[in-house]
């Protein structure tokens, strides 16, 4: 069993704002927004994972920003409904970051330093909002510092991965039987987020001799309705909305029709989850 890396977007940008390369539809600072009176209105992050799959970015509003000196510090404006799971997402060298309400009463602030082993990609961070409304975000230097930044605030930003398991058994068969199934625990697996969901599969696999008709199915156990992969590629897309979480136990079946009762059919699964997760602050 492996888990696979899988780099699916081009960069647009000078540096990565998440774990991968990923597309994102950015928005530039604009001077002056020196104050807060003079806060740049920008657009809450509604990062939709259906659309990243596609290719689709435009939901992920990424703010990019510069820092000209030690004395400049930056203001946006951004308008928020009440949520307690709001995520601000900072990518950047080194920088102090505030966030206050509609009376400027500051309701997170972070002297951010990125962290050594987190090369790439953006840091998560929680924020409560209490009240739907008006929020501001201040960037400004840290002593002798300056730099470019990017953020986002609103959703948690998403990311596609993908694992490879191996099967530990072979599935059989043979003239008289003509279905064979298997049950795979995946609830513990700790190399995939606990929040993936699986939107892809491949169902492959060593295989000895062949079968008529075959097919190819796989389900979340709890599940009564089947995803078959298409004969040959043995590939399936399944829709996000369907939230078939990748910690799961699946069932899968193999069926067929083997014509020589001495030339049994045999396929030891090999199953490639492609998933999609949020990223979200360490609790």
């Amino acid at each position: 069993m492996k888990k696979i890396s899988i780099l699916v977007f081009v960069l647009l940008v000078s540096f990565p704002f998440f774990d991968q390369k990923v597309s994102a539809a950015l928005d530039y600072e604009v001077e002056p927004n020196n104050n807060s009176n003079e806060a740049q209105h920008i657009e809450r992050n509604a990062h939709n994972p259906t659309q990243l799959i596609d290719g689709d970015t435009t939901s992920q509003k990424v703010l990019s920003g510069q820092l000209e000196n030690n004395l400049d510090e930056d203001w946006y404006k951004v308008t928020l409904p009440k949520d307690s799971e709001t995520v601000l997402s900072i990518n950047g060298s080194r920088m102090s970051v505030e966030v206050y309400d509609s009376n400027f009463s500051r309701i997170f602030k972070e002297d951010y330093q990125r962290d050594p082993s987190f090369l790439l990609g953006a840091y998560p961070y929680w924020l409560d909002i209490p009240e739907g409304g008006d929020y501001y975000v201040r960037v400004h230097n840290l002593i002798g510092t300056d730099g470019g930044y990017r953020f986002t605030i609103g959703s948690p930003n998403y990311s596609v991965d993908s694992y490879e398991y191996k099967a530990p058994r072979t599935l059989n068969l043979t003239r008289s039987i003509r279905v064979a199934q298997d049950r795979y625990d995946l609830r513990n697996i700790k190399d995939v987020p606990k929040e993936a969901v699986v939107y892809k599969v491949i169902l492959g696999g060593k295989k000895v001799n062949s079968a008529r008709s075959e097919y190819r199915r796989i389900k979340p156990s709890t599940d009564y309705g089947w995803t078959t992969a298409y004969p040959y590629s043995w590939i399936s897309d399944i829709s996000v909305l369907r939230e078939h979480k990748f910690h799961n136990i699946w069932d899968f079946e193999l069926g067929g029709k083997v014509s020589r009762e001495n030339r049994p059919y045999s396929l030891t699964p090999r199953i490639t989850f492609s998933y999609v997760y949020p990223v979200l602050p360490q609790k």
